[in-house]
């Protein structure tokens, strides 16, 4: 049984970005994350500003949340970004991308004038899903 449908309909034009336009499941297991910063397990800012390795800290954060949840980035169906500069989404998607691999979930990117810390440049939400 199937229990991911990836819905991109024509319709809805196409966007140059590795994401789906929507996601049905049927999934009973859902984990909802807080926004996750650039935060180590010492509780120091990782990456400066450096935007690259802010969100590689943010995704090992993700990654170590979906482990204790007994999930994988295969699992994301929703991926939130807030990010101080818009202009810097490109990179924020390359890093991004090397996690999820070929998972295309549905995606926001908002631009945002702040974050709780004036340092954090990004924060990230997900939604993940399995059986």
């Amino acid at each position: 049984m199937e229990y991911k449908y990836v819905i991109n309909p024509e319709q809805v034009g196409g966007l140059d970005a590795p994401i789906s336009f929507g996601i049905k499941t049927n999934y009973k297991n859902i984990l909802f994350t807080s926004g996750i910063v650039a935060i180590n397990q010492k509780g120091d800012l990782v990456g400066g500003s450096d935007i690259k390795l802010q969100t590689n800290q943010v995704m090992e954060n993700i990654k170590s949340i979906l482990l204790e949840a007994k999930m994988t980035f295969d699992d994301i169906i929703k991926i939130n970004m807030y990010l101080k500069n818009m202009k810097q989404l490109k990179d924020v998607i390359e890093v991004r991308s090397r996690y999820l691999m070929k998972n295309k979930p549905a995606a926001t990117a908002v631009e945002v004038s702040s974050l709780a810390d004036p340092r954090f440049l990004i924060e990230i939400e997900v939604i993940a899903a399995n059986k």
